[in-house]
């Protein structure tokens, strides 16, 4: 896959991030974990996947924050769900 993954953001996401409390994380996401995730969003030191009824979600930790997404590997999506500072998790 030369190309890699694009990267989709929900509604929900985006409301999330236009939250003042985001708007500094969100650019870190942006320019730091939206490469990693668009060239491999299965595998990483910091990507782990959920377990029980959220099989189907990914995780990504980036500091005080957790980042949630699926993906749809047909499409070559990334689609990001949510973002939660982690005490809120």
């Amino acid at each position: 896959m030369s190309d890699g993954y694009k990267i989709a953001e929900t509604e929900m996401f985006r409301q999330q991030t236009a939250a003042k409390k985001y708007v500094s994380l969100y650019k870190r996401i942006s320019e730091y974990i939206y490469p990693i995730l668009k060239k491999n969003p299965v595998f990483g030191p910091s990507i782990k996947k959920l377990k029980g009824g959220l099989n189907d979600v990914y995780r990504f930790k980036t500091g005080g924050a957790r980042l949630f997404y699926k993906i749809e590997k047909k499409k070559v999506i990334v689609f990001l769900i949510s973002m939660e500072k982690r005490n809120g998790v």
